[in-house]
């Protein structure tokens, strides 16, 4: 596995290919095996191209589910 992946980028792969849907459930069980099959051609260390910019943060992955209080009292 190439060696600039966090673990917070899996997670995130991971959730974007859950949430591809085409078709019916034949379909997406399709396409979603084909994405999950470069997501993993991605992740392979040999000849890998540097990912640009920093993985996420458990920070910001945590803001993601805490709910933002000023979001709340918009009425």
């Amino acid at each position: 596995m190439r060696e600039d992946v966090a673990f917070l980028d899996v997670g995130y792969l991971l959730e974007l290919l859950s949430m591809l849907r085409v078709g019916d459930a034949e379909r997406t069980a399709a396409v979603r095996q084909r994405h999950l099959a470069l997501i993993i051609d991605g992740l392979r260390a040999d000849s890998a191209t540097p990912l640009p910019g920093e993985p996420p943060t458990w920070q910001e992955q945590s803001e993601r589910w805490i709910p933002d209080p000023a979001l709340s009292r918009r009425g």
